[in-house]
């Protein structure tokens, strides 16, 4: 019992007292506590990600990618392109964040067959 005691944070132990749904934590019951704890930060960060996301004004871009395609001049070219780049600079770095939750994601799922389906 020492050595699960030793692993467990503070808050680990607090929530093992408050539920005491047995009188020895397993590892089991740690490895559970920490799993559903990184998954509900991932939503959240995923959550997060998302309302980024949707601030980003696409329509904008857009409106100067049209114009960019309709404008003939060099200088009206680069113009709309340094006016496009805000918003592509918003979108690509969204994209490497949601890489990011993604390779989080799949460490949890690996954790997640390791620690309900390792029977299996």
């Amino acid at each position: 019992m020492a050595d699960i005691l030793s692993k467990m944070t503070k808050a680990e132990l607090i929530a093992w007292i408050s539920e005491s749904t047995s009188r020895v934590p397993t590892e089991f019951w740690l490895k559970d506590k920490r799993w559903k704890a990184s998954r509900k930060k991932l939503e959240a960060d995923m959550e997060l990600e998302d309302k980024r996301r949707s601030s980003i004004d696409l329509k904008k871009r857009d409106e100067y990618a049209v114009l960019f395609n309709e404008a003939t001049d060099f200088d009206e070219k680069s113009k709309y392109l340094d006016l496009m780049e805000p918003y592509d600079r918003e979108i690509a770095d969204y994209w490497k964040r949601r890489e990011k939750l993604h390779k989080r994601q799949e460490k949890l799922d690996i954790i997640f067959r390791n620690l309900y389906l390792s029977d299996e």
